[in-house]
């Protein structure tokens, strides 16, 4: 879903927010192991999945905000 939100205001450089997203996208399968290594209840399968949910999603957040910046616009 798309929602047309008005205009945001974005306090962080190209820079930091291609290097925050480069960074979470490697940190993902690292927290999926380890949640899924301390969790042996049958839990960790399911933490490891809504934690790489949430990482998705704000990786594809970030990801549009990125489109923003001048250098992404034709």
């Amino acid at each position: 879903m798309v929602e047309n939100i008005g205009i945001v205001k974005v306090g962080i450089s190209h820079d930091d927010l291609t290097q925050s997203i480069m960074n979470l996208g490697l940190l993902k399968p690292l927290l999926q192991k380890i949640l899924e290594s301390i969790n042996s209840d049958g839990l960790g399968k399911e933490d490891a999945a809504a934690v790489a949910k949430d990482l998705d999603t704000a990786i594809t957040a970030m990801t549009m905000l990125l489109s923003g910046f001048p250098e992404y616009q034709n």
